[in-house]
């Protein structure tokens, strides 16, 4: 139960790390994911008994709903992305880029997000 309610929060908070809070289409994100996770904190008490369907629901809407989102609304309108708050450089040295603190280039950016 725990890890299933710890993952829905830490994809949001990493996928939200790469948006424009003051863009409306992400505030609508936000909004959509408050009231999907009312009814995913509603069901924990009874998750594995007569609210698991309401658990299960809100869980898979979540996960879905934020990926769909990233993939239908964001990716293809760079405006509503914004910088990393790690400095945009999507984990550039760890992957084996450029040397240390090197900017990675546009196509590198792209790939990463």
């Amino acid at each position: 139960m725990f890890l299933a309610v710890w993952w829905v929060w830490i994809d949001t908070t990493w996928v939200l790390n790469w948006l424009d809070p003051d863009a409306f289409a992400v505030r609508d994100l936000l909004f959509g994911m408050m009231g999907a996770g009312l009814f995913l904190s509603m069901a924990v008490p009874d998750a594995f008994g007569s609210r698991a369907v309401v658990f299960a629901g809100a869980y898979v809407a979540m996960q879905l709903g934020r990926s769909l989102y990233m993939l239908l609304v964001v990716w293809p309108d760079p405006g509503q992305r914004s910088t990393n708050a790690s400095g945009g450089t999507c984990e550039h040295r760890s992957l084996g880029g450029a040397e240390q603190g090197a900017p990675p280039d546009a196509a590198f950016r792209a790939y990463c997000f």
